[in-house]
């Protein structure tokens, strides 16, 4: 057994793993917008905000949360993550209720802090995983052209207790003349073929301030 000493420093030890995993899937990814664009791109910049878990049969039942930036003189993006998120036994009975038309999904919706639909962000089609996609759709909550909840269907007969990694992009509309502040909301869904949620479990809050600094306030 480990005491309490050896238990943080394992804990301080997998952040700085994750980190490096973090970073280099952000350099990847710039390099790939590069190669195919030929436009500048820039790495993400993450901050780590710890493990959180669902108790549902569709929720992860561990996720590393992180979030990150990337900011220019033009343009400001915001990140969400579920890294080396797992669904662990629940995979067997996520297979079980799995018919053909039902998926499990992780689902990102900005806020204003404190709640309310005045939103801030505006979700990108960027984003990068390697779960075993079903489908991936953009949600504009309260017609005002901004997509501000986005959510991702995974494959459950694919699925298996493994980890898997989920960043998703979101972009500051009113920067550089305004800086925002919000949260980002995770959930994990149980969804129709076209994305509409037969049952959900609010995970955690993940909050973003004009000045790139995050905190988070989680269920569980």
């Amino acid at each position: 057994m480990l005491n309490g000493r050896q238990k943080e420093q394992l804990e301080r030890f997998n952040m700085l793993r994750d980190l490096w995993r973090k970073a280099a899937l952000g350099l990847l990814a710039a390099s790939v917008i590069l190669l195919l664009f030929g436009t500048v791109a820039y790495a993400i910049t993450w901050s780590y905000l710890g493990h959180i878990s669902g108790s549902t049969f569709y929720s992860p039942a561990d996720s590393v949360m992180w979030a990150g930036y990337t900011e220019i003189s033009t343009y400001r993006y915001v990140y969400g993550s579920h890294h080396l998120f797992t669904y662990g036994d629940r995979v067997f009975d996520i297979a079980q209720a799995y018919n053909g038309t039902e998926y499990p999904a992780l689902d990102f919706d900005d806020q204003r802090q404190g709640g309310g639909f005045h939103t801030a962000l505006h979700a990108t089609t960027w984003y990068q995983t390697n779960a075993p996609v079903f489908n991936h759709w953009r949600f504009d909550d309260n017609g005002d052209g901004r997509r501000e909840q986005v959510r991702l269907a995974l494959y459950p007969p694919l699925l298996h207790p493994g980890h898997y990694y989920y960043d998703q992009q979101f972009e500051d509309l009113d920067f550089p003349y305004y800086r925002n502040s919000g949260e980002l909301n995770s959930s994990a869904y149980w969804v129709w073929p076209w994305g509409a949620r037969i049952t959900s479990e609010w995970m955690c809050k993940l909050f973003y301030e004009p000045n790139n600094t995050f905190s988070r306030q989680c269920a569980w």
